[in-house]
């Protein structure tokens, strides 16, 4: 049976629509195709359409910029990823770190990025430091604040530091209370309570 890539073969045809869409159309035509032949792959987004040939796509800088601009215009929910990613890619750890401090409350999420960007770097405390901004800054109601706060949690895993552990259930079982989370929190408050005075 013949084995097929879908999520190459989309990523060159949406590299197509870039290349065969004019510059100042080029924005729209590659979201509507990337809304409408999505389902075909797992998300596509940019990194995939620039790496599925070897060749630069051309005006690559400016179009960047027309494209963060029209996804800052299209809803959150739909464009939020592929947003946050242009950002990235415009301007690396700096960029990412300026957008998610001014659009916390609309792409919370540019604080989990910023968080993995860091932890490629395998330095804990802008990690730790970062997460805690992220909690401070992401509204109260959102539950992507459990996600933040689990970077937390992981890095009192890994430094078997239980105040960390603790500092990170608390706010992600606050965030986003679910069983997961609630265990997570009795199992910590168990190790660190109950068994210090044995």
């Amino acid at each position: 049976m013949l084995k097929v890539d879908m999520d190459e073969h989309v990523a060159l045809f949406l590299r197509s629509v870039y290349m065969n869409s004019a510059p100042e159309e080029r924005s729209a035509s590659l979201y509507e195709a990337m809304n409408e032949y999505g389902f075909l792959a797992r998300k596509t987004k940019l990194q995939n359409i620039i790496d599925s040939l070897d060749t630069v796509l051309p005006d690559f800088d400016t179009f960047l910029a027309d494209w963060i601009e029209f996804l800052k215009k299209q809803s959150p929910m739909n464009a939020s990823e592929l947003l946050r990613e242009a950002v990235f890619l415009k301007g690396g750890l700096s960029a990412i770190s300026e957008f998610a401090r001014q659009y916390a409350d609309k792409y919370p999420e540019a604080y989990i990025d910023w968080i993995a960007a860091l932890e490629m770097e395998d330095d804990t405390d802008p990690v730790i430091q970062v997460a805690r901004e992220g909690l401070s800054r992401i509204p109260q109601d959102y539950t992507v604040r459990a996600e933040v706060a689990e970077t937390i949690s992981r890095i009192g895993e890994k430094l078997n530091d239980n105040k960390l552990k603790l500092e990170g259930y608390r706010e992600s079982f606050y965030s986003n209370p679910s069983l997961g989370y609630l265990l997570d929190l009795y199992i910590i408050f168990y190790w660190r309570f109950s068994l210090k005075g044995k």
